[in-house]
């Protein structure tokens, strides 16, 4: 039938959305197929009929913490989604809301995420279509704006100071809107100061060569148009700082033990310490405090021990004081979220800052350690310490084995069967810098229950 087929919908990545008027009542047979003609086992979908809303973003994209808000929906227009009043939560912790689309008849769409940010956030006003009616807004203040007419074209005024470096950025993919921009840069008279690269992302570095206002004018790179060309311009002052990434997506954590989270630092003109901490769940705990200069740091946390097992969301956050402020970034997950999803680039902020922590039945052996420092016999030989380690086995493991891998330049000891202590050394490098340095000390046994032949999984003790 005419009109009567789809493949991607815009704002659904990949995913399928059909929306059709049927003239005459009868019955209609609906065809779903792989685009490439696969099919198997892990081919599903799911299938939903019906007169309700199709959303893609909320409008505005985004609001401030503690206020009050009317929120729309953005999206094709197959039954009108209902606005409402929401209060967003003054919870520095949360970053984005679930918001449920509903008709009038009640019928729910999809979910779709509304930002929550510290600062205050506005909405376009039209008409602002070129350099004369433009929306002036102050720096840094978010504007959530959509590109509804054809060739439309949307004007944004903003004063700064000469020399201020400025970051301009246009979020959309990330927010879940389809929405593709070209962006350029004017200056009062209208002379073009800067434009963006589409193939290097929906951003602008400014520094300002005079006092005065400057207008970010921006297009749709594919001259498209819709509700659904929804996007948030954000301007700000260039500042240092730093991005945190998670090693992995996922942890184990023994029920009353610790488990160990590496986390990694991209650095942006700050070098001095973050202060690392676990935020939820209640009941997983964790802090450390990354040295200045560092790269990378091990985050270790511990379950209590009646906390049920099971899966749970867990989320790290930095903080650091810069220029004289406190600044909180969450890690993120970006790289493994990308990878289970195909290599997807465009990935929706709510997706990158939530890994997931098993807690597991407890260990069954629990390890102590005790240290003396070597004596130096030797001329430039460096320090060194000693290292002995008991492990206290529950009274159901009738055997175990164990080893000691320690890092930082240092060897390893195995246990026999039936010991309960190892001794091994750790040793600085020749070359090793002055200072702290962090090393971790695991123990891994497979273990046998008693009155059992068969050999349970390793277990680790840190």
């Amino acid at each position: 039938m005419p009109g009567g087929h789809n493949n991607d919908s815009p704002g659904l990545q990949t995913d399928s959305r059909l929306i059709y008027t049927f003239k005459n009542a009868g019955d209609y047979l609906i065809e779903v197929r792989d685009t490439l003609w696969r099919g198997g086992d892990d081919f599903w979908y799911r299938l939903r009929l019906g007169d309700f809303p199709c959303a893609t973003t909320p409008y505005p994209l985004s609001v401030r913490r503690g206020t009050q808000q009317t929120i729309h929906f953005a999206g094709p227009v197959a039954a009108p989604s209902l606005p409402f009043e929401l209060v967003a939560p003054p919870d520095s912790f949360v970053h984005a809301l679930a918001l449920t689309p509903r008709s009038a008849t009640g019928l729910a769409g999809w979910p779709v995420f509304l930002g929550v940010s510290a600062i205050e956030e506005l909405v376009e006003h039209e008409p602002n279509n070129d350099l004369a009616t433009p929306t002036v807004f102050p720096c840094p203040a978010p504007i959530s704006a959509r590109l509804l007419e054809t060739n439309d074209v949307d004007c944004f005024t903003f004063a700064a100071k000469k020399g201020q470096r400025l970051n301009i950025e246009i979020q959309s993919l990330e927010w879940n809107s389809p929405t593709e921009v070209y962006m350029v840069v004017k200056d009062a008279k209208g002379t073009q100061l800067a434009a963006g690269n589409p193939q290097v992302g929906q951003t602008i570095d400014l520094t300002a060569p005079a006092d005065g206002d400057f207008t970010v004018v921006v297009e749709h790179l594919l001259t498209w148009n819709g509700p659904t060309e929804t996007y948030r311009l954000v301007v700000s002052p260039h500042e240092p700082g730093f991005d945190l990434n998670l090693v992995s997506d996922r942890f184990d954590i023994p029920s009353g033990g610790y488990g160990a989270i590496p986390v990694a630092v991209v650095r942006r003109e700050y070098n001095g310490p973050i202060d690392l901490q676990i935020i939820s769940p209640a009941g997983i705990f964790g802090h450390c405090v990354m040295p200045a200069g560092a790269l990378a740091a091990t985050l270790f946390v511990q379950a209590t021990s009646d906390m049920p097992v099971g899966a749970y969301s867990l989320q790290v956050r930095g903080s650091a004081v810069i220029g004289g402020q406190v600044v909180h970034q969450p890690a993120r997950i970006r790289a493994q979220v990308s990878a289970a999803l195909g290599d997807c680039l465009s990935l929706h902020r709510n997706l990158l800052d939530t890994a997931g922590a098993a807690v597991t039945e407890k260990t069954p052996f629990a390890i102590k350690s005790r240290w003396m420092l070597r004596k130096q016999y030797e001329e430039n030989r460096s320090p060194s310490l000693s290292n002995w380690l008991q492990a206290r086995r529950l009274k159901a493991i009738s055997s175990w084995r164990a080893s000691v891998c320690q890092r930082n330049n240092c060897d390893s000891a195995n246990s026999e069967k039936g010991q309960t202590s190892i001794k091994g050394t750790i040793a600085a490098a020749a070359d090793a810098p002055l200072g702290d340095h962090e090393f971790t000390i695991a123990v891994r046994a497979p273990f046998r229950v008693a009155n059992s032949k068969q050999w349970r999984r390793p277990w680790c003790c840190r």
